[in-house]
């Protein structure tokens, strides 16, 4: 059914048409009906605006797009804020007491004195480790099953269920040091439960603003927008800092309120989809017709004529008077709860969406770039508290500068993407290649000046995030909507899932295996990243070959597709050629 664009409402009208039969009784003037809250797919907070505005909600797209926008960048920073605070606070579980002074009433004797346990003890990284092996490798797991689960229900509520669950293993960490808990298997249990609720966000979050988003500049909105990363490390580093030497409980509490403000709000605006507008609209036309007592005539809203005729067992059909051919059967009853339109995608599978060209070689990519990512995101502010003479709350506002990186790098390659013509793999191999010598610098010349070691991590996160925000984002929603799948927009949360769960599994493997090469020495933890980047570049290896070929073809130098892209030919080659 095609729902014309209008002016904005003053009045809405009924009329009947002259050839009407004279059992059908005419209505001037009916007053707009007010849709109630339990029978709309809109949230309570768009319905509750609506009843002060004449306005139909689908004229509100373009201010709409713009909350959605903001809404997911939100979100999902309040995710990244919430992941990042563990790493602020066991630099208070597990440190060295010889240079602080112990409150009243400790024992200035006791080398353990400021450490928590079951994490006082000579393996203490070694424990701290396991606890992020937990949440990596739950979140990692539930990233597959949570894109499946995203794409059979209401995104909005998927976010928001996942966001409240966030929130209570947030504060449940937090417990442990109000209610004196030393167990380990406690700190394990909590962690699981906070990894599989993190999986909620991403898949959701990337379908939304697929939903929503101009396509025609894709990479630098999705860049722009993928800043919510660094902006959320950055607050999970800055907040808990405050708290981290004097009352790390607070490092997991005040950031879990800050979700509890984001997660009402989301539940009252979020719209994961446009086409829910549209719907709204029908079922305001449905609501009028309904309550008029009307089963045959033509309904005015906004000075757009659209004829509503009964068709028997309750059912009406409504089409454009000026385009008859569009129109749709509509059940009067079921419409109110479930409003009908033409799109009926499928869930696609998950053994054929990792069929689909690129999503292998990408995801194998993003397992060694997010590794990387997740090394410096749980022990950069470990690492500066071992090998520099900052303090602990330096060395949490020190870290921030590595997302500072992120945040630039993430739209500067959005942007290159755009231009380049969705040269993603050759972006993001020359992204890569710069990483491994400048890992190398830093860790032979840790600066010991504040300033100049935050210039040092700027540039790793410019190079070492860029690759993986592409990867997550722009990447991802190309291989999910690419022509193979024709039509189907469901495949967008599996695909993304996929994509983002294997490189969790690099991000699982990562901060383990450098908890356990720490004890050797911070420079192997170094070789061990350096040697991921190249693993990473090798992984797209076939993927930037396929863009080369791509280039040679067109005279522009740019696919025209995201088909070609990745084939490296299109799909006239053979006509080319023959030419």
């Amino acid at each position: 059914m095609k729902i014309p664009s209008s002016t904005p409402r003053k009045e809405t009208t009924i009329t009947t048409s002259e050839n009407m039969s004279d059992s059908t009784r005419r209505v001037n003037k009916v007053k707009r009906t007010p849709i109630s809250m339990w029978k709309s797919k809109l949230p309570w907070g768009v319905l509750f605006l609506q009843k002060f505005t004449p306005m139909r909600v689908s004229q509100w797209k373009g201010l709409f797009t713009w909350i959605t926008y903001i809404l997911t960048y939100c979100v999902y920073a309040t995710y990244h804020m919430t992941r990042k605070v563990w790493s602020v606070a066991k630099v208070a579980m597990h440190r060295n007491c010889s240079g602080l002074i112990p409150p009243p009433g400790v024992d200035p004797s006791d080398d353990k004195w400021c450490q928590w346990a079951p994490f006082d003890t000579p393996d203490g990284d070694q424990k701290l480790g396991y606890i992020d092996t937990s949440f990596l490798a739950a979140y990692s797991i539930g990233m597959f099953g949570s894109g499946a689960v995203a794409e059979r229900m209401n995104l909005r509520i998927f976010i928001t269920v996942g966001m409240a669950g966030t929130v209570l293993s947030c504060i449940g960490m937090g417990a442990a040091k109000e209610f004196v808990i030393h167990s380990m298997d406690y700190f394990i249990i909590m962690m699981i439960i906070f990894g599989a609720f993190q999986t909620t966000g991403w898949p959701a979050c990337v379908t939304i603003m697929s939903n929503w988003m101009n396509k025609d500049r894709q990479g630098l909105i999705f860049g722009v927008w993928n800043t919510h990363t660094s902006v959320g490390n950055i607050l999970g580093g800055v907040i808990p800092g405050n708290y981290v030497e004097t009352d790390w409980s607070k490092c997991f509490t005040v950031p879990a309120y800050t979700m509890i403000f984001v997660t009402v709000v989301d539940y009252m605006f979020l719209i994961p989809n446009p086409a829910d507008l549209e719907e709204a609209d029908l079922i305001e036309k449905i609501w009028i017709f309904r309550n008029s007592n009307e089963f045959s005539s033509e309904l005015v809203l906004n000075n757009d004529v659209e004829v509503v005729q009964d068709c028997g067992s309750n059912e009406a059909r409504i089409y454009d008077s000026q385009t008859i051919g569009n129109d749709a059967i509509i059940s009067i009853n079921d419409t109110l709860e479930n409003p009908r339109n033409s799109n009926h995608d499928e869930a696609i599978g998950f053994c054929k969406a990792i069929r689909l060209p690129g999503v292998f070689e990408y995801s194998l990519a993003l397992l060694f770039a997010k590794a990387v990512s997740y090394v410096f995101l749980f022990w950069l502010i470990t690492y500066l508290n071992n090998n520099t003479k900052f303090s602990a709350t330096d060395c949490s506002y020190l870290s921030t500068a590595f997302d500072i990186g992120g945040a630039i790098g993430s739209p500067l390659i959005g942007y290159l993407r755009d231009v380049c013509g969705k040269a993603s793999a050759c972006l993001c191999v020359f992204m890569l290649a710069l990483a491994c010598p400048l890992l190398f610098l830093y860790n032979l010349y840790c600066p010991e000046d504040f300033y100049a070691n935050a210039a040092f991590l700027n540039v790793l996160g410019i190079l070492a995030n860029s690759p993986y925000s592409l990867i997550t984002t722009s990447v991802s929603a190309d291989l999910g909507s690419q022509p193979i799948l024709g039509s189907n927009a469901k495949a967008m949360a599996t695909v993304t899932a996929i994509i983002d769960g294997t490189g969790s599994f690099g991000a699982t493997i990562g901060p383990f295996v450098a908890s356990w090469v720490s004890s050797y020495g911070w420079n192997k933890v170094f070789y061990l990243l350096i040697a991921a980047e190249a693993a990473a570049i090798v992984s797209l290896s076939r993927q930037v070959v396929k863009e080369i070929k791509g280039f040679r073809i067109f005279s522009s130098g740019r696919p025209q597709n995201l088909e070609e892209g990745l084939s490296g030919f299109p799909q006239n080659a053979e006509r080319i050629g023959e030419q």
